[in-house]
């Protein structure tokens, strides 16, 4: 039996087409059903360039917050962000300075490296992994106009060990 790209009435086969189009545009996801082929689009561009060097700072928030002394109430910190985006994704380093209050640990979480990050439109997300204590850090945000703010949430140990406010501008 021979396979050619027509049915048995002469008209051209769902399946062959959709065979046909995934060999010759290998990046269209196409789904060849009754004749008809539907097209899933790549999702948008992120709205949005950030590869570069970003700096600002960390609030701590709220105040009050279980484990969190009065006197680290509102702990500020100077934080830099260097990104590179490709696409969608980011990648790149983080780092804390002193602001009013010390980094957590003493100092300790100084720098860390982005280990997961996206770009959606104007918002992002990032995973910061700080090696000094295996912790981690997620960072929300929403770039306009050369900053970015939004709130941040660190993890360690199985729970939350300080969150926040951060606002970062483009430095270069």
């Amino acid at each position: 039996m021979e396979v050619g790209l027509t049915s048995e009435r002469g008209r051209t086969s769902p399946t062959a087409l959709g065979l046909v189009l995934g060999l010759l545009f290998p990046g269209l996801a196409a789904a060849v059903f009754d004749g008809c082929v539907a097209v899933k689009a790549s999702p948008p561009k992120p709205a949005v360039e950030l590869s570069g060097v970003w700096r600002g700072e960390s609030l701590l928030t709220p105040c009050g917050w279980i484990g969190h002394s009065e006197s680290v109430c509102n702990a500020m910190n100077l934080i830099t962000f260097t990104l590179i985006q490709s696409d969608a994704q980011l990648r790149g380093r983080y780092t804390c300075a002193y602001g009013n209050y010390i980094c957590r640990h003493d100092g300790l979480d100084r720098s860390g490296y982005i280990t997961s990050g996206h770009v959606s439109g104007r918002r992002l997300t990032m995973r910061v992994m700080i090696p000094a204590d295996v912790s981690s850090c997620m960072f929300y945000g929403t770039a306009t106009q050369g900053q970015i703010v939004g709130r941040y949430i660190c993890y360690e140990g199985g729970g939350i060990a300080e969150e926040g406010d951060w606002r970062v501008v483009r430095v270069y």
